[in-house]
This record gives structure tokens, sequence and C-alpha cells, in this order.
């Protein structure tokens, strides 16, 4: 809520990927790189 996505957009993120402006906005919102969140997510797999 604070990026002001709506809860559609990040629903749709379980399906596919978000544009690599919103994950900068996720990752400077967090203080973490873009990298980082990528890395997560393969983590995950």
């Amino acid at each position: 809520k604070d990026l002001g996505f709506s809860s559609s957009t990040i629903s749709k993120w379980n399906n596919s990927n978000p544009t690599s402006i919103k994950l900068k906005q996720v990752a400077d919102y967090f203080g973490v790189s873009m990298e980082y969140l990528l890395e997560s997510e393969k983590q995950e797999v």
C-alpha cells in the first residue's frame, strides 16, 4: 500500500514477474538491491 500498488497488481505477480520499474520501487522501499530480490526468488524454486 505504501508504494501505491493495487491488490490486483500484486496478485498478478504470483503468475508473472513485475516490471523492472515496480521491482526497483520495491527494492528501494526495502533498502535492498534488485538483484537481491531476484536471487531470493531463484532460491525458492
